[in-house]
């Protein structure tokens, strides 16, 4: 069962992430790997990237990663294992969505089919809000909340248009990250138990 961890940046995603891998090491865990990219690349930051290919090269590199989670594709993946994924190519279209210029128009319908094909193999999504901690910026996310907004609402509208049902949408509530780790266990446990 395929759990993906979803919101704008700066939301806790990657630190509830963590403490999961932490606290149930039999699971099976993926994160995009664009903090591991981008040096790799010879980039300080993603949108120095972005610059120089554009959000639609750059996403459809990231959206292509998810193969990982298709038992097609990878034959190492065990669907019956519970799954973690830190971001979804649901988030990346959310990026897609909230930086394309008219040069990037040439690759939505391929991304969007993307999306849509792994978007399907996600059981449950746990929608990270925003506002609930201080945006923090570093080398790889600015610490600007006009742009994180417009990223929250564009993940929102990915949700809204690749249809997926609500009863496949938690919304976390929790005021603190203790608080999120404990709701996303009690997610993964209730929504995975027989």
């Amino acid at each position: 069962m395929l759990f993906s961890l979803i919101g704008a940046h700066g939301t806790g995603k990657t630190t509830v992430f963590n403490a999961l891998q932490t606290q149930h090491p039999e699971w099976q865990f993926f994160s995009e790997g664009v903090r591991h990219q981008i040096p790799a690349f010879g980039y300080r930051t993603p949108y120095e990237l972005i610059d120089d290919v554009g959000i639609g090269v750059f996403e459809a590199m990231n959206i292509n990663s998810w193969s990982v989670i298709d038992p097609q594709t990878n034959p190492l993946f065990n669907p019956d294992t519970i799954t973690v994924t830190d971001r979804s190519a649901l988030d990346n279209w959310g990026y897609f969505l909230t930086l394309k210029q008219k040069s990037d128009a040439r690759l939505e319908p391929l991304l969007r089919k993307m999306v849509t094909h792994y978007a399907s193999l996600t059981n449950h999504w746990i929608y990270f809000p925003i506002g609930v901690f201080p945006l923090v910026g570093d080398q790889m996310r600015p610490e600007d909340i006009s742009y994180q907004q417009a990223l929250d609402l564009n993940i929102r509208r990915a949700l809204h248009e690749l249809k997926i049902p609500p009863e496949k949408i938690h919304f976390l509530s929790s005021p603190d990250l203790e608080g999120r780790i404990g709701e996303v266990l009690t997610i993964i446990q209730s929504s995975s138990s027989p």
